[in-house]
This record gives C-alpha cells, sequence and structure tokens, in this order.
C-alpha cells in the first residue's frame, strides 16, 4: 500500500482524531452506512460517529489513512471547486475504466491505493494507478 500515516496513530487520541475525519469525509461524500463500513473495513459506524476511536487494527487504519490521501489530493487538485471535490467519488473516470473512483475504492484496499493514484496524478492526466 502507498505510505500512510500509519506510524503516527499509536495513541487513542490520534485514532480517535482519524475517526473524526473520517466520518467528516464520508459524510462530504454522501455515501449511505453500508458504503462508509465497506470503505473503512468496519462492522458498525455508529461508535465513530459517537466519537470512538478506530481500533488499533492495521487494516482499518490504513484504509482510513488512504481515504485522507484522497481527500488531500482532491483539495488540492479542485481547490476552487468544493463541489467537484465532494463529488469526484461519483463521476465515472476513463483512468478507472469509466468506472466511478467510489465503485473502485468498494473493491477493497487495492481499489483504495488505484483511487488514490489516479487523484494524485496530475489533472488531464492518462494514469491509472494499476
Amino acid at each position: 500500500m502507498a505510505r500512510t500515516f500509519l506510524p503516527e496513530l499509536q495513541s487513542e487520541e490520534s485514532r480517535r482524531a482519524v475517526a473524526e475525519a473520517s466520518v467528516a469525509l464520508l459524510d462530504r461524500w454522501g455515501l449511505d452506512e453500508g458504503q462508509e463500513k465497506l470503505l473503512l473495513g468496519i462492522d458498525a459506524i455508529r461508535p465513530y460517529r459517537e466519537g470512538e476511536p478506530l481500533p488499533d487494527n492495521l487494516d482499518v487504519l490504513a484504509r482510513a489513512g488512504q481515504l485522507l490521501a484522497i481527500d488531500r489530493a482532491l483539495k488540492k487538485r479542485y481547490a476552487d471547486d468544493p463541489m467537484m471535490r465532494d463529488n469526484w467519488v461519483k463521476f465515472p473516470n476513463p483512468a478507472l475504466g469509466d468506472f466511478t473512483p467510489l465503485l473502485v475504492m468498494l473493491g477493497g484496499p487495492d481499489g483504495l491505493v488505484r483511487v488514490r493514484d489516479v487523484a494524485e496524478s496530475p489533472p488531464g492526466s492518462t494514469e491509472t494507478g494499476g
């Protein structure tokens, strides 16, 4: 998986902050609960909406890291267009075989990495991320 900030997530406080940021991102993307759970690899989203820290689980933390890295890339790419930034995951993308980034991400960790690669590639690039 591409580099994330996993080494910094040792403390409960940092995992709580990542949970808060992840939930806020998923809300901005307008996803349903099932999609949110699949993206994070968790059984329930409610505890994290109520302030619980993400579990000390490498897979969950890696997924959250990839999601936040995608968001960071989209904030750079669409700095002047928050509506596009927040809806980019729902539009078919040629670099992803005309699938939506959301559909690719729902495929699991490899999909998250692939979408991150596309999000971080220069606009108009033919980068496929895979």
